[in-house]
């Protein structure tokens, strides 16, 4: 279990540390604007139980980063712009076991997911409506934003309303989640 995680850390934290370490520097060097873009997970930020663990503390990890990164750029009075891309369920090779180098990632997409030229749409879109929003959140053909921002508020209530770790699947707290996500998104 501990390999696994190491190993998923390396990749997904370790990755963003070294490209920022090779990058970031040579971008403050150059005194010009310039944009990082640090790829997180909704799971890194809601932390849903279950196989994935690892997985979400690394994204979580690479969440705080970013956002120390970006505070940490501005506060130099840099001129670098840092954006936390948060795809959802995004269908690629490497997430179903094939070859990530490929041509082709779209086949046998199932249908909730999003591809990766959505999301990179998305991500396009987005910087050129909102240039301020640090958080670039997609949606995916399965969950709505709106969905995703209650999802986002009910998880820091965990802490902010003293409720128990990870409420959202707690059988506890299922008729209250489902009311407030009711309240939040209408359904």
């Amino acid at each position: 279990m501990l390999k696994d995680w190491n190993r998923i850390f390396n990749v997904n934290l370790g990755g963003v540390t070294a490209g920022s370490a090779a990058f970031v520097e040579r971008m403050v060097a150059q005194d010009s604007p310039a944009l990082v873009v640090i790829t997180g997970s909704k799971q890194g930020m809601t932390n849903p139980p279950g196989s994935g663990g690892a997985y979400n503390a690394s994204k979580a990890a690479v969440k705080a980063f970013a956002e120390v990164l970006a505070h940490d750029l501005r506060a130099a009075s840099t001129k670098i712009d840092v954006k936390l891309l948060v795809p959802g369920w995004v269908h690629t090779k490497l997430s179903t076991g094939g070859d990530p180098l490929a041509v082709d990632n779209t086949a046998h997409k199932p249908p909730g997911a999003w591809s990766a030229a959505q999301c990179a749409a998305e991500l396009f879109s987005r910087l050129e409506s909102a240039p301020n929003e640090f958080y670039i959140v997609c949606p995916d053909n399965e969950t709505s934003s709106e969905l995703d921002y209650a999802r986002f508020e009910w998880s820091a209530g965990d802490v902010l309303e003293r409720r128990t770790a990870l409420s959202r699947w707690d059988p506890a707290y299922k008729d209250e989640f489902e009311r407030f996500v009711a309240q939040r998104v209408g359904q």
